[in-house]
């Protein structure tokens, strides 16, 4: 309940899953990156260890 002001109205369909698109692309560009960083921290750790520096 709102008393000083009028309810937002909600934005329109379209608008709205555009949003959630670019939402979604996003997210997948971050998944992608991350996967990707936790590769690249695997391949390290497993030549360190092979190397036989195990810090």
């Amino acid at each position: 309940m709102k008393l000083f002001s009028k309810a937002k109205k909600a934005p329109p369909a379209s608008e709205s899953i555009q949003n959630l698109r670019q939402t979604q692309d996003m997210l997948m560009k971050r998944q992608t990156h991350l996967n990707k960083k936790i590769q690249d921290e695997l391949e390290s750790a497993k030549k360190l260890n092979k190397a036989g520096n195990k810090k």
